[in-house]
């Protein structure tokens, strides 16, 4: 195909209706059409920068490794709100687990707390170690994520609320002292009554030690409100 040819079939669409101005349409034309194609190029350069850019945080948020420490000597007072206000001045805090009573939910005083970040982690181990808060000297150590236990962080983001000792000790007493336990503690009894009656009828001994004892069938117990 010659070269008239190809220029012919390329500039198809770029006609004027007035013929003495047809070369100036055919500039403007393609100089609009290259606009259009800078453009598209450089969007596309844009999305590959930014693909580019989310590729490389995402593989920096996978090298970066988390670390952990243990904090022991804890003071009363000095909870889960407060330890996260504290500790946020040196970085970015995860997960704390403050362990606690399962009866009274008063502190152990020792706790754990995972930073975003390894370094911090070392940098907090090594300024908050023998440091003394409210007369009590913290000790605070580096522990290695590989010799942590999976259940370190159960419940970390669970809301704290105190248990009701009262309620607890009521139902507890309720239970202990229902009818069916009172049941089962009869028969418990008695079995080991005729026990007792066999060995001593092996010995020659006919005694009674349901009379003697005095035990009478269970009764309903009363219930504390």
């Amino acid at each position: 195909m010659d070269v008239s040819k190809k220029s012919k079939s390329r500039n198809v669409g770029l006609i004027s209706l007035d013929e003495s101005k047809q070369a100036q349409f055919k500039a403007k034309m393609k100089s609009k059409i290259t606009g259009v194609i800078k453009k598209q190029k450089m969007k596309s350069k844009d999305s590959t920068l930014t693909c580019f850019r989310m590729m490389l945080s995402k593989q920096g948020a996978r090298s970066r490794k988390t670390g952990v420490i243990f904090l022991k000597h804890i003071p009363h007072g000095f909870f889960e709100p407060q330890m996260k206000m504290y500790f946020e001045q040196f970085g970015i805090v995860n997960k704390i687990r403050l362990s606690r009573s399962k009866r009274t939910g008063k502190s152990k005083g020792y706790a754990y707390i995972e930073f975003a970040c390894e370094e911090v982690a070392n940098i907090v181990a090594q300024t908050m170690n023998n440091y003394l808060m409210y007369e009590r000297c913290l000790k605070c150590t580096v522990v290695p994520v590989d010799k942590l236990h999976p259940k370190t962080f159960k419940g970390h983001n669970q809301i704290f609320s105190k248990p009701a000792t009262r309620k607890n000790s009521i139902r507890k007493f309720n239970e202990r002292n229902s009818n069916s336990d009172e049941v089962r503690r009869f028969k418990r009894r008695n079995q080991k009554h005729l026990k007792l009656e066999t060995k001593l009828k092996a010995m020659g001994i006919n005694y009674d030690i349901n009379n003697f004892l005095d035990v009478d069938s269970p009764n309903v117990t009363k219930t504390v409100i």
